[in-house]
């Protein structure tokens, strides 16, 4: 199967290793802590990954860190409520966070910020989306075993409602896809307005679940890692993925 090249993101396998060598071994300051917010159901453990491999890419330090998972929550409300708490017993209410939604984790990370919950706006500053169904998943148009699915589904009363405080929504939004995308399309994981930077898999197992392969895309997070660090990103100017 051929590779779709996205000519706005190249990463040759030696730019990879080089820029990777390099920012494990020049470990940084974070000016604001970063909270990882998981997917539809997701364990601690899912977002703890992307923690490990974000982390030493950065500062290094576990206390920059903050990983959330809701595996037990049933609903988007419910899982808010989980993040508000974990924010609170690291004492990070109020303060200005850089957060990385996994799936799920980016639309909730809107709503926080949007202040829908009944607490105040989350301040977030810059919001990373990995696969997030920003305008719907594909697989909740007809899979729907709970609230949170349903919320997911496009048209969505949550959905709709994050679109309407979208103007308001002051964070520097960047959200990536990877194609192949059949539980949400990677054409409907981008706000209003907005594209993903997208990436084609390349290894066959990737292709067949690219929506949770996005995770551990080291193209994608290296690229995460540099906008963190406040250096040079390796994608360019955004495109519309070609395909789901």
């Amino acid at each position: 199967m051929r590779i779709i090249e996205n000519p706005a993101f190249p990463v040759p396998a030696d730019l990879l290793l080089a820029q990777g060598a390099r920012l494990l071994a020049n470990p940084i300051p974070h000016p604001r802590p970063v909270v990882i917010l998981a997917g539809w159901h997701s364990p601690r453990l899912s977002s703890r990954g992307v923690e490990s491999i974000l982390r030493p890419l950065t500062s290094a330090r576990e206390e920059d860190f903050l990983s959330i998972g809701y595996a037990m929550s049933t609903s988007i409300p419910a899982a808010a409520r989980r993040t508000l708490a974990a924010l609170r017993d690291r004492g990070l209410d109020g303060r200005e966070i850089d957060v990385v939604g996994l799936s799920m984790g980016g639309v909730l990370a809107r709503g926080l910020g949007a202040g829908l919950f009944g607490a105040p706006p989350v301040r977030i500053a810059r919001l990373f989306t990995l696969a997030s169904p920003h305008r719907g998943a594909i697989l909740a148009r007809v899979v729907r075993p709970d609230p949170a699915a349903r919320d997911l589904r496009p048209g969505s009363s949550y959905l709709a409602e994050i679109d309407a405080a979208w103007p308001a929504f002051t964070a520097e939004t960047i959200p990536y896809a990877l194609l192949r995308d059949w539980w949400v399309g990677a054409t409907r994981t981008a706000p209003p307005g907005m594209h993903p930077r997208w990436l084609d898999p390349v290894r066959p197992w990737t292709r067949a679940f690219s929506h949770f392969a996005i995770n551990f895309d080291r193209r994608v997070l290296l690229d995460v890692a540099l906008r963190l660090r406040g250096e040079t990103p390796l994608s360019g100017p955004v495109t519309p993925p070609p395909r789901d």
